[in-house]
Formats: structure tokens, sequence, C-alpha cells
């Protein structure tokens, strides 16, 4: 027999949380034969929420907003679904997306800068919540 177990995360969970969680609801000792069947489920972020949301933020208060035709709110939207662990592992594309937008508006651009930008946008995001993700 099998033991069963519904997990909820908010986020990417990892194995550990998982186990930890699953241990939690089961206990350490699962029925005879040592099986657990585990379904993992991941709340929805909501709208607006995470470091694509934070940077679109943090640009917008020194007059930089998404234009028609830009790729700002669907990168901003790509960021908020990978979360912040995959945002402060690519800084660097990151800052490559907002150097390729400064240069289509002809706007200077500082790679020092645009790495600031966005730890601190990464940084909010995790402040406001956003643990994984």
């Amino acid at each position: 027999m099998a033991g069963t177990a519904v997990v909820t995360f908010r986020g990417q969970p990892d194995d550990d949380r998982v186990l930890a969680a699953v241990r939690q609801v089961l206990g350490d000792d699962t029925e005879s034969d040592g099986r657990i069947i585990i379904t993992v489920q991941r709340k929805p972020r909501p709208v607006g929420y995470g470091p694509g949301t934070e940077l679109k933020r943090l640009l917008g208060r020194i007059g930089i907003k998404a234009e028609p035709g830009c790729k700002c709110t669907a990168r901003a939207e790509e960021m908020d679904r990978r979360g912040c662990d995959w945002c402060a592992a690519n800084v660097p594309l990151i800052v490559g997306w907002l150097r390729e937008e400064a240069t289509k508006r002809s706007l200077p651009f500082l790679d020092a800068a645009g790495t600031v930008i966005v730890r601190r946008a990464i940084s909010n995001a995790r402040r406001r919540g956003d643990g994984k993700a």
C-alpha cells in the first residue's frame, strides 16, 4: 500500500522541500512497501509579481516605460515566471536585454548600471516574498 500526499508550494520546490513536506504530512514511516506517491501543486503567482515586475517598476521611476512594439513586457513576464533564482543566474542575459532596448531607443547605457538595477529588482522581489522564484 502506498501513502499519498498532496504538497503545495509557491515557486519551484526543490527535492529537500518536497521530502520535508511529505514527512510532515505522512510522518517518517510509510506503509510496508515503502512507496510514497507525491503530487506537487504550484500556487499561481499573483499578476504583477516578481523580478520582472520589480524591474519595470524601477525603470518606470526614471521615466523608462514599455513602448508599443518593444519586448519589455514579455521579458518582464518571463522574468516573473522563471523567478528570482533564474534571474540571479542570468543577470548578464537580462542586462543584454536592457542594452538592446536602450540601443533601439538611442539611450545611453552602462552595463554596470544595468547590473545594479537588475540585482535591485531581484532583491526587491525576494523581499516581497518571492522565495524561488
